[in-house]
C-alpha cells in the first residue's frame, strides 16, 4: 500500500511538472506586455516617446493603452516656444504570429505658451511584433484627425519603432 501511495505521489508530481513547463512555454510565446516606442508623425506630433501596456490579451488579439510626450507640429506655429503634446491611445489589435491589424482611438491635448487645444484621432494600421520578450516592434498607422473647435478632417501616416519587454 505504501508503494502504491508513493508511486501515485511521484506520478502526480511528474504530471504537475509537465503542466507547469507547458504553461511557462506558453507564456514565453505570448507578446510582451510593455513596450517603449519612438513615433514619427503620430497623433499630432512631429515625434513622441511613448510607453505602451497590453491591458487584455488572447491568443490572436490584444487591447493596448499608450501614452507619451512629444512636440506638436500644428500648434508650434502659434507660439514662439515649443508646443508640447501628450498623445494617448487605446487600440485593439488582431492577427497572428508576427503581424497584427491595429484600430483604435487617440486623444491628444497640446499645450503651448499662447494656447492649448485637443484633437481626436481614428487610427488604422499594421503592427509587426514577434511573440517573445525583448523583441523589436514596428508600426505604421494611418491617423484621421478632427479638430475640436473646427470641423476639419485630414489624415496622415505615422511610423513607430520600439522594443517590447
Amino acid at each position: 500500500m505504501k508503494i502504491k501511495l508513493i508511486s501515485l505521489a511521484v506520478a502526480l508530481m511528474l504530471c504537475y511538472n509537465d503542466i507547469s513547463a507547458q504553461a511557462e512555454a506558453e507564456q514565453t510565446r505570448r507578446i510582451a506586455r510593455n513596450t517603449y516606442q519612438i513615433t514619427f508623425g503620430g497623433l499630432g506630433c512631429w515625434y513622441s516617446a511613448n510607453y505602451e501596456r497590453i491591458l487584455q490579451r488572447t491568443e490572436r488579439s490584444f487591447l493596448i493603452a499608450r501614452a507619451g510626450l512629444g512636440q506638436s507640429e500644428y500648434y508650434a506655429t502659434f507660439s514662439d516656444g515649443y508646443a508640447i503634446a501628450i498623445p494617448t491611445q487605446v487600440s485593439f489589435n488582431y492577427g497572428g504570429r508576427n503581424a497584427y491589424f491595429e484600430s483604435g482611438l487617440g486623444f491628444t491635448p497640446v499645450f503651448s505658451d499662447a494656447s492649448s487645444a485637443t484633437s481626436l484621432y481614428a487610427i488604422f494600421g499594421l503592427r509587426l511584433q514577434k511573440q517573445h520578450r525583448l523583441s523589436p516592434i514596428y508600426r505604421i498607422t494611418s491617423n484621421i484627425r478632427t479638430q475640436g473647435d473646427r470641423d476639419i478632417f485630414y489624415g496622415f501616416i505615422s511610423l513607430s519603432v520600439g522594443l517590447s519587454f
